[in-house]
């Protein structure tokens, strides 16, 4: 003869069990970073009007999320440095182009885009 627990008890066992299971960590950079980009170089045809304070870049799981665009997506090093490059192929050729900079402590400072345009982006964590 089997005998069962109450559910009274099950559940408890079972709140007990999640409680003290491990909870998933955000990496130590994840956040949304905002403040200020700036162009830094444009051909006549290359930026729109960008500059502003408007910007802003998401990380989680360290991993740097930024449109400029397209999507960036860099993953993140113990220092803060980040960096990705992409190709985008069109008809009339490919330009590359990139996302780099590095976080230190709240402050995060890139660089992003290609020949025709560039922007540095000077963020807080919010």
């Amino acid at each position: 003869m089997t005998r069962s627990l109450p559910p009274t008890i099950l559940a408890l066992a079972l709140g007990l069990l999640l409680a003290t299971a491990p909870a998933f960590a955000a990496g130590p950079f994840d956040g949304t970073y905002g403040g200020n980009r700036t162009v830094t170089a444009s051909s006549p045809s290359g930026c729109m009007a960008v500059n502003g304070n408007n910007a802003r870049l998401v990380v989680a799981n360290n991993v740097a999320h930024y449109e400029f665009g397209m999507p960036f997506d860099a993953s993140i090093a113990a220092d803060g440095s980040f960096s990705v490059e992409k190709v985008n192929n069109a008809r009339n050729g490919s330009a590359s182009f990139a996302l780099k900079g590095r976080i230190v402590g709240i402050n995060m400072e890139a660089d992003v885009g290609g020949d025709r345009c560039r922007v540095h982006l000077s963020l807080k964590k919010m």
